[in-house]
């Protein structure tokens, strides 16, 4: 078995990147949806939204990204 290496591959590092610069563009927190929506490059990059999310999570467990939760609904915006 291979050993667990935590280290980031550089496409997730531009992921995360392109993304926080997709929320800091909207300035207002937003759906993964939306967010797509807003931008062809993050769609070219990530295709679907369940890959927004997981990238997301990530930023959000950093805290670089703040989540908020209205009637059912995640919502994303810029710490």
């Amino acid at each position: 078995k291979g050993s667990s290496d935590s280290k980031k591959v550089e496409s997730q590092l531009a992921d995360e990147k392109l993304v926080k610069s997709v929320l800091a563009t909207l300035g207002r927190k937003v759906t993964v949806t939306e967010m797509l929506n807003a931008s062809a490059e993050l769609v070219a990059e990530l295709k679907t939204n369940q890959k927004a999310s997981s990238v997301l999570k990530r930023l959000v467990d950093k805290g670089e990204v703040v989540k908020t939760v209205e009637k059912k609904v995640s919502y994303f915006s810029i710490a």
